[in-house]
């Protein structure tokens, strides 16, 4: 197994030192060498990659994931600024940007960040929507919600509009026990509402 992978990783490093690969070809051996957790190597792929053709979004995306995989968080985010400008697409290097500031716990920016690309691409993102979804909960279960109620009622929407999309989502799905759960609470309020401002009522 071992030789194995040694082989693969010299093919690759002829691969890396090809001049003649694209950005695109360049961007998938930087993937390989991630997969061989070959990280130094990975960079460098990927970096050659963006240089070849700074409008290229998928290695920018790619390079921010790998430096948040190495808690590399100043990095991600000059990444991110640089593909920001130069990247024909952004929505795909916003995904990796919003997904590494969940991890470092900037709950708000990644929220921020899954927002902006389900405007971008009309809700038609799931990882976009589940990233929401998980941000808003951490923001709550983190007591950094200014409005819990307001923010649950964000995620759900979210939830609910996701599954319409992507019925057979197992992301969206593993949240129904918590969104129906939710439900109910929400309905037994409603039901006391009437209730009390009847009893409200009666005492004025």
């Amino acid at each position: 197994m071992e030789k194995k992978s040694n082989n693969e990783k010299d093919q690759l490093l002829n691969m890396l030192n090809d001049h003649t690969l694209s950005a695109i070809e360049l961007n998938s051996v930087g993937n390989a060498f991630r997969d061989l957790d070959e990280y130094e190597l990975a960079e460098k792929a990927f970096l050659k990659s963006i240089e070849l053709n700074p409008t290229y979004d998928a290695p920018y995306a790619h390079l921010i994931s790998l430096y948040a995989k190495l808690n590399k968080f100043d990095m991600c985010e000059e990444i991110y600024q640089k593909g920001s400008k130069n990247a024909t697409e952004k929505t795909y290097i916003m995904y990796h940007d919003g997904r590494s500031r969940f991890l470092r716990g900037d709950y708000s920016g990644s929220l921020m960040a899954g927002r902006c690309i389900l405007i971008d691409d009309q809700w038609q993102n799931e990882e976009a929507i589940v990233m929401l979804i998980e941000s808003i909960v951490m923001l709550i279960k983190n007591k950094q919600s200014e409005n819990p109620d307001i923010d649950l009622q964000e995620a759900y929407e979210a939830w609910k509009r996701g599954l319409t999309l992507f019925p057979d989502s197992e992301e969206l799905l593993r949240y129904s026990n918590m969104f129906a759960a939710w439900e109910k609470v929400v309905k037994e309020n409603q039901k006391k509402t009437p209730q009390a401002t009847a009893n409200s009522n009666r005492h004025t």
